[in-house]
């Protein structure tokens, strides 16, 4: 009786509201076992048996796109301890730490680190968790991963140490075991670690990239796929930080948050790399590949956390690298849009920078930068470009 009267305000809730829950009819031990009991070592409903128990306030947060959450927060570090050094090296990037007033950033020298031998090489592709795992569930994951595959081979072959970034298994999908696989490929037949040239395949998923500093021998970094943590994921860290679960915040200051939480992860991996080592005022020489669909929007990013590292167009084997007139289409529309200093844009206006191609490629293009890099800043009414957040 209980759930079910649970689950009705659960699903008359609207988004952003606090539940009112009804208390537990049984103690929560008894509730616990009784969970137990039906779902075995599932501790989904467990875990919020506790939160409603020790009454957390709950915030419910409607997403279309990527469904439903339920939002607490919990402070860990106590009041009394008043004196805290925070070392972030791209707490520049970040959004939500800046919610968190009692942060108090260092004046510190403009480059302290210079990032000059550190060339990130860059291309177009999907590399989200759902496009990688469907990727190898239907066998369409060849691409990417053969990209990734024979770059590390070629690499290692060469004597250099390589470090791989790809999302954890999931099921019986198994992505670092396909990697594998497809490096001995390329190494016809011999494992990596069998070579005789000095050179090595090291992997790393994600959820390291802050954790490990054993792979800093590594000159060449190579991502097979990037994370973007979900939204409900992110707005329970910027509720942490200003701690205020009521706290109001806008689909732009979300969005913003989003990617500036993607760039700083993708910032962090790249840091297990030999980047990672300063040597008199200079980042040691590192390659690195990033795959993503918006690697335009990363790579103005990165500029502010990486001073002075180059960027190179990648031009791949097995992913489609060839620039066709969309594409042309979506690096001019990209590139006026982020110095266009107006909320209001009309599409006749963009369209008229690229006057040799057709209005359906016109549109295609812009529609997809919408889809990926403009999805945080720009969206499309009628005829007109309006920035998110202006109106």
């Amino acid at each position: 009786i209980w759930l079910k009267s649970t689950t009705r305000v659960l699903f008359q809730a609207q988004d952003n509201d606090l539940l009112v829950l009804p208390p537990l009819p049984i103690s929560i031990e008894e509730a616990r076992a009784a969970d137990k009991s039906i779902h075995g070592h599932n501790n989904l409903l467990r875990t919020f048996l506790g939160f409603v128990h020790d009454q957390y306030a709950l915030r419910v947060m409607r997403e279309q796109n990527q469904g439903s959450a339920i939002i607490t927060i919990q402070q860990t570090i106590p009041d009394h301890m008043h004196n805290i050094a925070i070392l972030d090296a791209s707490y520049n990037i970040r959004r939500v730490m800046q919610y968190d007033h009692t942060i108090k950033a260092m004046p510190m020298a403009a480059n302290i680190k210079d990032h000059s031998d550190v060339t990130i090489h860059i291309a177009n592709a999907k590399t989200g968790r759902k496009s990688i795992f469907a990727g190898l569930q239907s066998g369409g994951d060849d691409k990417l991963f053969h990209e990734t595959s024979e770059l590390a081979a070629k690499h290692c072959r060469n004597g250099r140490n390589v470090l791989v970034f790809t999302f954890k298994d999931t099921g019986s999908w198994r992505p670092i075991s396909r990697l594998r696989e497809l490096i001995r490929h390329y190494l016809d037949g011999v494992d990596p670690d069998m070579l005789s040239t000095g050179g090595s395949v090291n992997f790393l998923t994600w959820g390291y990239e802050t954790a490990l500093n054993k792979f800093s021998h590594c000159d060449v970094v190579i991502f097979a796929g990037l994370l973007t943590l979900p939204h409900a994921a992110v707005a329970g860290r910027i509720f942490a930080h200003a701690r205020d679960i009521n706290l109001e915040l806008s689909t732009e200051e979300l969005n913003e948050a989003v990617q500036s939480e993607r760039v700083h992860s993708l910032y962090q991996a790249l840091s297990r790399g030999s980047c990672r080592v300063m040597e008199n005022g200079k980042a040691r020489k590192m390659d690195a590949y990033v795959f993503s669909f918006d690697h335009l929007a990363l790579r103005d990013t990165l500029k502010m956390a990486m001073p002075g590292v180059n960027f190179v167009d990648y031009q791949g084997r097995h992913l489609k690298t060839t620039t066709t007139k969309k594409e042309q289409c979506k690096k001019l529309f990209h590139s006026h849009l982020s110095s266009f200093n107006g909320n209001k844009l009309s599409t006749k206006k963009l369209y008229e920078l690229e006057p040799g191609a057709s209005t359906d490629t016109k549109n295609d293009a812009l529609n997809e930068l919408l889809d990926e890099t403009l999805t945080f800043t720009w969206e499309k009414r009628d005829r007109s470009l309006l920035r998110i957040g202006t109106e």
